[in-house]
């Protein structure tokens, strides 16, 4: 049974992405309260927004409605507006996403976890401060307790950032170069090119992928190794909670050649991408059209021709060239022509290859 919820943003708008992640998550958003405030320095949100909200988590018939944030919340905040609204399950934005991605993303789940011992943790500091214990066992026991629990996921989530780094690193080695798709808001459409050129079937939905999912992909002449991401769901910028979540999306990203950026303001992603990681990022439209175009144009080809005798060794290749190049067409004379568009990556290598099985490889315009 879904848990009513409700979605609060002082921001004049809610930021794309976040109240599909909310129902993604189970929870039915039964209201969405949208104001232009500033924030408040004790609770986070304005006194009336937070009276509004009591009354609507009042009238709402669940024993435990969620409160969805839409902002960043101190450790701090959280735990005085716990105060105010004893009944509810509280999250802020970063919560509501962490929380999802942890479903199937262990690091993101260690994040989440690490959030909410931190927010236990100012709970019982608090109580300590406020005389709340007074055996020695009591808040100073619990805090000692929070800060063991810290350090343990804090180890966990290294763990985890290290062996998701390192799944990354060491696949698909031969390929043209690497590609990654992110977008910011649910990444939805990310998502259906990503499936559209890859062959695989994926299912969109918000906060899926939860971790970097690659698959290798022929584009023209290219082969390549396609990312996709989960989307970013933050008003601006690449949050570092959102990269401590997906250590295998950083890892992409630091290996990537193309990074094409889509949904709401790709131009500002691109630029909070470009301060990071090197290679080229681009804001694209969520065609896989209009990426293909971009990894042909980047990437960049070389037509060919490719004269081969006949011959067992021979034939193996023209079958291989048919596989890893665009082959335009095939004429059978004194020996076999092939006309091809090859990555200008594996030029090179096109050649040695044809040369070995006693063929000629040279570029179209060299050619009579």
């Amino acid at each position: 049974m879904s848990r009513p919820a409700v979605i609060v943003s002082q921001s004049g708008a809610v930021t794309p992405g976040l109240r599909a992640v909310v129902s993604a998550s189970g929870d039915d958003v039964v209201e969405t309260v949208t104001v232009d405030r500033p924030e408040d320095n004790r609770y986070y949100l304005s006194p009336p927004t937070l009276d509004r909200v009591e009354t609507l988590c009042d009238g709402l018939e669940a024993t435990e409605p969620r409160v969805v944030v839409d902002g960043t919340v101190h450790p701090g905040q959280m735990v005085d507006l716990g105060e105010r609204l004893p009944s509810a399950v509280l999250r802020d934005r970063r919560g509501a996403v962490l929380e999802r991605l942890g479903e199937t993303n262990p690091a993101a789940a260690t994040r989440f976890e690490l959030r909410r011992i931190r927010v236990a943790r100012r709970a019982a500091a608090r109580d300590q401060r406020d005389g709340a214990a007074d055996a020695p066992s009591g808040e100073s026991g619990r805090l000692a307790e929070h800060d063991e629990r810290r350090g343990r996921l804090r180890e966990r989530l290294d763990d985890r950032q290290r062996e998701a780094r390192r799944r990354v690193n060491d696949a698909y080695a031969d390929v043209d170069g690497r590609v990654v798709l992110l977008a910011r808001g649910d990444g939805a459409a990310a998502t259906e090119i990503w499936g559209a050129l890859t062959g695989d079937d994926a299912e969109p939905a918000a906060g899926r992928p939860a971790r970097a999912t690659t698959a290798t992909a022929a584009v023209g002449p290219h082969t390549v190794a396609v990312t996709d991401a989960p989307g970013v769901i933050a008003a601006e910028g690449f949050p570092a909670w959102f990269a401590d979540a997906v250590p295998g999306v950083v890892a992409a990203l630091e290996r990537a050649d193309l990074v094409l950026c889509s949904g709401v303001d790709p131009d500002g992603l691109v630029a909070a991408l470009a301060e990071r990681f090197d290679g080229t990022h681009e804001a694209v439209a969520a065609t896989p059209e209009a990426v293909r175009a971009r990894v042909t144009d980047v990437f960049g080809a070389a037509d060919y021709v490719v004269r081969l005798p006949y011959g067992d060794d021979a034939q193996a290749l023209l079958s291989e060239l048919h596989e890893s190049t665009a082959v335009a067409d095939v004429i059978y004379g004194d020996a076999v022509t092939v006309r091809l568009t090859v990555s200008r990556s594996a030029a090179e290598s096109l050649v040695r290859r044809v040369e070995a099985v006693g063929g000629t490889a040279r570029p179209a315009d060299a050619t009579d």
